[in-house]
């Protein structure tokens, strides 16, 4: 046996483009997500009154100004409904927080395909897309509605690209 197929027969295949392009899709899927709950945690109780206002504005065709000048928000009904949304707003966040935090781990963890890693990204792909449309088709801010539907997009396209062919095949080749 000469040297150069004793080399090549030693060396590791090659990682393959889908596989590079899953990593960095579930990655970027996931810093979209956490970002987008971290914003409405953040934001909080703010955040709802803020929203609140603009969706009065837009069913009265007031100013949002004056809706605001209108809504007394030291009524403590009030103060009780915006408070409820907001709850709904954090726990809608924690969700698609917790979902962003597993998709870049499990993401960042699929460098060598194997199956169990890349069945753990399409479930928590998956999540990501359930819990990101959830607030893509509420109610929110422009920031809040794009980027749930970047971590939409990007899961779908993660979900594809770590299931191409090039993949299993280089997860076999490295058993």
């Amino acid at each position: 046996m000469s040297a150069v197929t004793e080399a090549t027969q030693t060396a590791s295949p090659s990682r393959p483009g889908s596989l590079t392009a899953a990593i960095g899709l579930a990655v970027l899927t996931a810093v979209a997500a956490i970002v987008n709950g971290v914003i409405i945690i953040t934001g909080g109780l703010d955040l709802v009154k803020e929203i609140g206002s603009e969706l009065i504005a837009a069913e009265t065709g007031v100013g949002e100004a004056e809706v605001a000048e209108v809504i007394d928000f030291d009524n403590p009904m009030v103060d009780a409904l915006f408070a409820e949304a907001a709850s709904t707003y954090e726990t809608r966040a924690y969700l698609v927080l917790g979902a962003g935090v597993l998709l870049a781990l499990f993401g960042l963890l699929m460098r060598k395909a194997g199956m169990a890693m890349r069945v753990l990204v399409t479930v928590t792909a998956a999540l990501t897309i359930l819990f990101a449309a959830v607030i893509g088709l509420d109610a929110g801010t422009t920031v809040m509605i794009g980027l749930a539907w970047v971590a939409v997009l990007g899961a779908v396209v993660t979900i594809v690209t770590t299931w191409l062919p090039a993949n299993g095949r280089y997860a076999k080749t490295l058993r």
